[in-house]
């Protein structure tokens, strides 16, 4: 379950080869990638990220991604790569850096967003092609409140509105 918005704390959830649910960018909760290039994996329960190309996280209704972890490596020897961007922000070469698949590492970085996003959520590699997992940090962004239910008065009672607070005392 993903917890609400109100709450602060969030829902940890994990795109990755061992969390796809159909081999084609489909994932647990109802996530999905969409990109022009076909669904490939890596070491590591990483899936293959082409350098140049925007992939694309579509995140479920009702749903925001607050912050994201991405664990992985360049899958080219002796060459790097680096998230270039996510959502609207850029990042130069220096800063988000996944080591050649030839060191045998990996580097985790993680990303907390200015603001959670709801919807789609772009990003992209540059330097090589990289194998990688994403962690998202999700919250619920609903009220909270899934269903209201009208029950028949018997006696004088207190009216409260869904946020609890007094409208009527005393109505039959």
């Amino acid at each position: 379950t993903i917890e609400n918005e109100n709450t602060g704390k969030g829902t940890e959830v994990v795109l990755a080869a061992s969390t796809c649910t159909d081999g084609n960018w489909t994932f647990g909760n109802g996530f999905s990638i969409s990109s022009s290039k076909g669904y490939s994996t890596g070491k590591n329960d990483g899936i293959k990220y082409s350098r140049n190309v925007t992939f694309t996280i579509n995140i479920p209704k009702n749903y925001k991604v607050k912050s994201l972890e991405f664990t992985g490596y360049s899958n080219v020897d002796g060459e790097t790569a680096y998230l270039a961007t996510l959502g609207s922000l850029s990042f130069s070469a220096t800063e988000y850096v996944y080591p050649s698949r030839s060191t045998g590492e990996t580097a985790t970085h993680s990303i907390t967003l200015p603001e959670p996003v709801a919807d789609t959520l772009p990003f992209q590699f540059k330097g090589q092609q990289v194998v990688m997992s994403i962690t998202l940090w999700v919250i619920d962004s609903t009220t909270g409140i899934e269903q209201m239910v009208v029950l028949p008065l018997k006696d004088y009672v207190d009216v409260y509105s869904a946020n609890g607070q007094l409208l009527r005392k005393n109505v039959n």
